[in-house]
């Protein structure tokens, strides 16, 4: 009986010392309440009279399920490392490929003002470059056709002042012939 004490005693010490080295909090308490009972159930049997010895069977199960627990446990700890470095991996490469696209879309934005800025340039100036472009055209040929036509007028007016000096010499002429004429009428 001393013996299976004893087993036992080392048994919840190896236990509780290997699920405290693995287990976490919160773990560790459902551990600790396991052995609690565990003590209390070889206290009960160790005191009273009903339960004077407890079977090496039902120690060997009580052995087996803390066995299976704590390789559950430890299969359920080294999973949840997996889970975490494969999340922390998967995090990681989401914050990458988010930092890759907000410089893309950094860069993209930088190019559509960019673009915006060309293009409200063009369209502000424009216009009233395409105005004074035209109203200097306008204004020149305004200019050239003014200067023509002063000279137009003033060979004109030289033409007219031509006209007139010849047709003053031809109403001269004219008279002059029919003066002669009626003079040669008058001697005949």
């Amino acid at each position: 009986m001393l013996k299976i004490s004893l087993v036992h005693c080392l048994f919840l010490v190896f236990t509780g010392i290997t699920l405290r080295s693995v287990a976490s909090p919160e773990q560790e308490k459902s551990m600790n309440n396991i052995s609690i009972d565990f003590d209390q159930l070889f206290l009960k049997s160790a005191n009273s009279k009903e339960y004077y010895v407890i079977h090496e069977m039902d120690v060997e199960k009580l052995s087996n399920y803390f066995r299976h627990l704590k390789d559950s446990t430890t299969s359920l700890i080294t999973t949840l490392h997996e889970n975490n470095e494969s999340i922390t991996q998967s995090y990681l490469s989401t914050v990458h490929t988010v930092d890759s696209l907000e410089q893309i879309v950094k860069n993209s934005i930088k190019e559509k003002e960019n673009y915006s800025a060309g293009i409200e340039f063009f369209k502000k100036w424009f216009i009233p470059v395409l105005l004074s472009i035209l109203s200097v055209f306008l204004g020149f040929n305004y200019l050239k056709m003014k200067i023509k036509y002063r000279e137009d007028l003033e060979s004109l007016e030289e033409i007219e002042n031509q006209f007139h000096t010849y047709k003053k010499n031809a109403v001269e002429r004219e008279r002059k012939l029919v003066r002669e004429i009626i003079d040669l009428k008058r001697e005949e």
